[in-house]
């Protein structure tokens, strides 16, 4: 199979027997990267989604207060700050949408490396390695 040459080749560039373990540490170490990053990543929006209600919460007894000239300001600024939050909020949920999709993927990478002897047989795995190489 043409999968298995270039499986040998890359081991004789990479002058090593071990490069299958090589490559399964270094999706490993990535999927790790990307838990970290989907963690801190949920924590900001949990934490800006509890600002926002926050906010909103003040808008609504602003606007309660009436047409005052301080409050009219105020209600304006504040409208303002949850609008841009929310399209931080979007862009954060897209990021970590897009993190989970990666950490699947290396997941089934790893999964089909440690069922196949020659771990990394994916077409996708080898376009990724003729990039990185």
């Amino acid at each position: 199979m043409a999968t298995f040459e270039i499986l040998d080749q890359l081991t004789k560039v990479a002058d090593s027997s071990r490069l299958q373990d090589c490559m399964k540490v270094w999706f490993v170490q990535k999927r790790a990267e990307e838990k970290a990053f989907a963690g801190f990543l949920r924590d900001q929006c949990v934490g800006l989604r509890m600002t926002n209600s926050k906010n909103q919460m003040l808008i609504a007894k602003l606007e309660a207060l009436g047409e005052r000239g301080d409050v009219v300001r105020c209600l304006d600024h504040m409208r303002e700050i949850v609008a841009r939050d929310s399209v931080k909020l979007r862009v954060l949920e897209q990021l970590l949408v897009g993190t989970h999709v990666g950490i699947g993927l290396k997941d089934s990478y790893v999964a089909d490396m440690e069922e196949n002897e020659y771990g990394f047989m994916s077409p996708g795995i080898l376009l990724l390695l003729s990039f990185h190489g």
